[in-house]
């Protein structure tokens, strides 16, 4: 499928837990939500300031989550449009969003203050504050049972932490590029 109407750098996107749409953040600051069969634009989102970094569905596709340039997280109701909360806090970019497999938790990591952050959706309060990466977080994801995450960034290396305590259980240092340098880590996957 192409999509015509797309203009400027397109840098996230995530398909719906259906397969039948995707979301797209790029730099001019919206979100579109596509026909992933037809490549038709259905919906515009409007509503950061600065571009998009990450995107995400919620497990049951009744949520899109971005997070972008503007230090926000942004909830959205694909289906309308419509834009449903803003969550604070992180201090700076957010690179990587995410929910878990339950849709309980939403997490953020961003770019300066090197924290990954853990939200309650039931209530939309801040559950935890994981940092001990020395770079920004790049990017990270829930493990299948959700009761993990693991994170990567751009001190090079790849942390696992665990939800119930906050506590990091793991680190792998392993991507240096070569002596003397850092690898930033910007996808993970499980």
């Amino acid at each position: 499928v192409s999509v015509d109407g797309i203009e400027g750098a397109q840098w996230p996107a995530a398909f719906s837990p259906d397969g039948r749409y995707i979301v797209s953040g790029a730099d001019e600051r919206n979100l579109k939500i596509w026909d992933a069969l037809t490549g038709d634009e259905l919906q515009t989102l409007s509503g950061h300031e600065r571009q998009v970094h990450s995107v995400a569905f919620s497990p049951d596709g009744q949520l899109v989550v971005s997070g972008g340039e503007d230090q926000t997280v942004r909830l959205w109701n694909p289906s309308t449009g419509e834009h449903v909360r803003t969550l604070l806090g992180n201090d700076g970019p957010v690179m990587t969003v995410g929910l878990s497999p339950d849709g309980r938790l939403l997490m953020s990591g961003s770019a300066y203050d090197n924290t990954l952050r853990v939200w309650a959706v039931a209530t939309w309060e801040h559950a935890l504050a994981l940092k001990a990466h020395g770079g920004g977080v790049g990017a990270a994801a829930f493990t299948p049972d959700g009761r993990h995450i693991v994170s990567g960034s751009g001190d090079g290396t790849l942390r696992i932490w665990r939800l119930s305590d906050g506590r990091c259980l793991l680190k792998w240092a392993g991507h240096n590029a070569d002596a003397g340098s850092r690898c930033d880590i910007q996808s993970v996957a499980i």
